[in-house]
């Protein structure tokens, strides 16, 4: 009797370890957790605190807009630690080149997820054990992580048939340039180069005046030139002269 309580009491036991531990964290960019805590174990559980059935994150989700919950982080930020059991003072992991974020394991229950970035959403699906439960991957737009930021996870497990709510919340603090992006790339198209064509100089783009003559032109001369007076009419010798002449052959 007392042999069969224990081995009872010992399946309990282990039955609730692995439980608390059959749950997802963060390995990509790796969460860091405080000694000795539970890496994948929930940090806040209570019933519903709505009345209804919540067996799916779209009930979740539909309940949660007539409330005016705009989102799942404002809704877990007070339940539990604002970190849960990872810490937000860790060495800062480096932004994955491939965009992608990975878990320890598959997302095991129903309800929604969000992945931030500081102030930034950049992740969320109303259910994500439905989207990708039997995934441990998915990819997600680092874009708005400037250099360093916090990245931030919630998920908030609808556990029993949504009977018991479980918060998980891990922070990994993030460092680098921004990594890789979701479907639609995130970086803009490379601007030209310096080397391209040049772009003409103020100078070129105005036509180069003639420059004025530095010497006037000689101005025209006075009009035909009028015959000069060297041209004389033949002088006839004097008759002195011819009688000089006529004596001297004598």
């Amino acid at each position: 009797m007392v042999k069969t309580l224990l081995v009872a009491m010992a399946l309990v036991a282990t039955a609730s370890f692995q439980e608390a531990n059959a749950h997802t964290y963060l390995t990509q960019p790796l969460a860091e957790f405080k000694k000795g805590a539970s890496k994948s174990s929930w940090v806040d559980e209570t019933g519903p605190p709505w009345e209804g059935t919540f067996k799916t994150g779209a009930q979740f989700a539909a309940e949660a807009e007539k409330r005016g919950i705009k989102d799942l982080r404002s809704f877990l930020e007070e339940r539990g630690p604002v970190c849960g059991n990872s810490l937000p003072d860790a060495t800062p992991k480096a932004i994955p080149s491939d965009g992608i974020v990975k878990f320890a394991s598959t997302i095991e229950h129903a309800g929604p997820c969000e992945i931030w970035f500081d102030d930034n959403r950049a992740f969320y699906d109303e259910d994500c054990e439905k989207s990708f439960g039997t995934a441990t991957s998915l990819k997600v737009d680092f874009s708005s992580c400037k250099g360093n930021c916090m990245m931030r996870f919630y998920w908030l497990g609808l556990q029993d048939g949504g009977k018991r709510w479980q918060a998980y919340k891990n922070c990994i603090p993030l460092k680098g340039g921004s990594g890789g992006s979701g479907p639609s790339p995130t970086s803009a198209a490379p601007s030209p180069s310096s080397s391209a064509t040049p772009k003409p100089s103020a100078t070129s783009t105005k036509p180069t005046k003639t420059p004025k003559p530095t010497t006037a032109a000689p101005k025209p001369t006075s009009g035909t030139p009028k015959p000069s007076n060297s041209t004389s009419k033949p002088i006839a010798p004097s008759p002195s002269k011819v009688t000089c002449l006529r004596r001297t052959r004598n």
